[in-house]
């Protein structure tokens, strides 16, 4: 009995210790202590060890357990969670946007740029193609990863409405280090930050009802949302928040998270309304209404709010609420024709002009790119890295169509032992005549099943099975050698 004890104690230990060292990761985070959880616990909003929405807020609605929640998840699917074809955008030149115009770039999901009075505000960017802890969870839609952190210009103002994944990226953050001015986040978010290495000098980190002047003509204020927060196996110990971002020239309200309550009317009340309310609306399930908003909700939300045009985000890149992809759009337009609000309603990268009311968007969620019909002649594929431009030929077969399929894609290209690797290609591609132990030559151009990455081979490289032979360069494939990391484009040669 003695020996059986210490058994199961030691497991025990064992697995304590494997789950306290992965929690340890640094896509994690970190947790408020010291002086950061002084000031927290003087929150009028802090009650009971954690923070608290200011109306009761149940994690689900009567009538579902978690349970079922989580077996419908798994198992009750339906079609349409993920576009069957690339998501639509448009290339934008973000370092050259005209400094003198008020705008806003949405990058798909949550995340956006603005521009105001001439400074820019990045809020929520998930710019690593996942909205999860690890790389292989929650990929996003082929298509809607367009825009990375190099194509930013220097960020003046870093917004996060609160630390979920899809909203907190560890990698993009990380990256973005050494281009953002103040980050500006709400209570104990700052413990995040302050891990992944910024100083607290850098951060504005304040409560609800807390004002700060961002210069002398753009004022922020913390307002209340209806959600929750967490990164791991602590809930609520960090604060989620909603902003109003006010110029001489309009009053823009940025939304994060929240489910419908009576702080919209509040809010809409307190600033006299407003030119632009960006909203969530997606990733929304009836088992989750408190914390999240239905479509029918954004449009009262956008009444509540007196905004005179409602930007509807936080669908479009990640399959997280179990609700067809593109239904988020298609409901709240339906829904409109009775509210009759003013929708924005961009392609990922388009330029909204927010002085411009009657500025129009085509329904793209409708008209989304057919998957390409290939012949013969239709194999030709143009490659660019970095300023070098080359041209490949596809095989016939049905690995290089499903990959001809997401064309076009532009990603990052690494080097990788003698090949250049491309990572995490937009979705998996089928591997039904993937040959066993083939070993690729110079000019091929392979897919590895096991990671979702793409080879582009510049000398003999010996490999074991699991790669799949989807083209050959035309030419002198030594050209792909690069002296670091260099973006990829790979389309259809017209």
């Amino acid at each position: 009995m003695m020996k059986l004890m210490n058994f199961i104690l030691s497991i025990t230990v064992l697995m304590l210790a494997a789950a306290f060292t992965f929690f340890q990761q640094a896509s994690f985070g970190g947790r408020p202590t010291g002086e950061r959880l002084a000031l927290i616990k003087k929150s009028g909003n802090y009650r009971k060890g954690k923070f608290q929405n200011l109306s009761p807020t149940p994690s689900l609605a009567e009538g579902y357990n978690y349970f079922g929640v989580l077996y419908n998840f798994i198992f009750g699917k339906k079609d349409d969670l993920v576009p069957k074809s690339a998501i639509p955008s448009v290339t934008t030149d973000l370092q050259t946007l005209p400094p003198e115009q008020d705008l806003l770039v949405w990058f798909g999901h949550s995340s956006y740029l603005l521009q105001l009075e001439g400074k820019t505000i990045l809020v929520d960017p998930v710019l690593n193609g996942y909205a999860a802890p690890f790389s292989w969870m929650n990929k996003a839609f082929k298509g809607a990863n367009t825009y990375q952190v190099e194509d930013l210009p220097f960020i003046d103002y870093l917004l996060i409405t609160h630390d979920h994944y899809d909203h907190l990226d560890y990698e993009t953050v990380k990256a973005l280090r050494e281009k953002v001015g103040k980050v500006v986040c709400a209570l104990g978010v700052g413990a995040h930050l302050e891990k992944w290495g910024y100083p607290a000098s850098q951060l504005i980190e304040e409560d609800w009802g807390d004002a700060v002047d961002l210069d002398d003509r753009i004022k922020l204020y913390f307002t209340p949302a209806r959600h929750f927060s967490g990164r791991s196996i602590f809930s609520n110990n960090t604060l989620w928040t909603s902003y109003v971002l006010k110029t001489p020239a309009r009053k823009i309200f940025v939304g994060g998270d929240s489910g419908y309550d009576k702080h919209f009317a509040a809010i809409g009340e307190q600033f006299g309304g407003f030119d632009l309310a960006i909203l969530e609306n997606g990733q929304y399930n009836e088992a989750w209404r408190y914390i999240h908003t239905m479509p029918e909700e954004v449009l009262q939300a956008g009444k509540d709010l007196r905004a005179r045009r409602t930007f509807p985000v936080h669908f479009g890149k990640f399959d997280l609420g179990g609700h067809a992809w593109n239904e988020p759009l298609t409901k709240i337009t339906q829904l409109n024709e009775q509210y009759k609000q003013t929708l924005v309603t961009p392609m990922i990268g388009q330029v909204v002009q927010l002085a411009n009311e009657n500025q129009e968007f085509e329904r793209w969620w409708e008209q989304l790119i057919k998957p390409v019909t290939l012949n013969k002649d239709d194999m030709k594929l143009k490659i660019t890295v970095g300023q070098k431009v080359l041209t490949a030929t596809a095989y016939d077969n049905p690995t290089a169509r499903d990959f001809l399929s997401l064309l076009p894609i532009t990603l990052t290209l690494q080097d990788y032992d003698g090949t250049e690797k491309v990572s995490d290609l937009p979705r998996k591609l089928t591997t039904a005549d993937a040959p066993a132990g083939y070993k690729p030559s110079v000019g091929d151009i392979t897919y590895y099943a096991p990671w979702g990455n793409l080879a582009l081979f510049y000398k003999d490289f010996s490999f074991a099975s699991g790669l799949v032979a989807i083209g050959k360069i035309d030419g002198e494939a030594d050209a792909f050698k690069t002296s670091g990391p260099v973006r990829v484009t790979i389309e259809l040669l017209p």
